[in-house]
């Protein structure tokens, strides 16, 4: 008469069985957890990009702006320009005079206005600093604008943006 029931090597087959499946599952979950901390990662490397480009962006339009405004003035087109490195430059600077109109490169996020600004007094610190830097060509007829936007990212590690852009004086008032 046959015995009915599990002998022993099927009890050891089963326990088998059931650990590969927990190891297979286990592999299949750490890899998704992988690639979401990696996305994670990456999206926050976005973000900051999306950031520095559009500060640096603006850089160049604060010397537009000025240029602009020199002209309504009725000052010379490059009035306020000095040829200088590294001017820090924040959205309400009404010179580009070597000094600039803040302290330092350092940018701020105003809380209220959720702007960048220079002033540490109304600003929450941010990771990001910018600077100019001012070329006039001999002739003086074109200026030549360099906004560099730097921030470190994580590891400790220095990133940074640089949009570049030329003004020339093609409205002369003169005549």
């Amino acid at each position: 008469m046959a015995k009915l029931g599990w002998n022993n090597k099927q009890k050891g087959q089963l326990l088998i069985e059931a650990m590969v499946a927990v190891s297979l599952m286990l592999v299949g979950l750490l890899g998704i957890f992988g690639v979401l901390s990696r996305s994670l990662g990456l999206s926050r490397v976005a973000a900051d990009q999306f950031v520095a480009v559009n500060l640096a962006s603006e850089g160049i339009e604060i010397a537009k702006n000025l240029l602009d405004s020199n002209l309504k003035q009725g000052l010379a087109w490059n009035a306020n320009f000095v040829d200088g490195e590294n001017v820090p430059v924040g959205y309400l600077s009404s010179a580009l005079d070597g000094a600039g109109s803040c302290e330092g490169p350092e940018l701020y996020l105003d809380p209220a206005t959720g702007f960048y600004t220079c002033e540490a007094i109304t600003g929450v610190s941010s990771r990001f600093s910018r600077v100019l830097d001012i070329e006039t060509e001999l002739s003086g007829e074109r200026i030549n604008v360099i906004s560099t936007v730097t921030w470190k990212v994580r590891g400790g590690f220095d990133s940074s943006v640089t949009v570049e852009d030329h003004f020339y004086n093609w409205r002369d008032l003169r005549g």
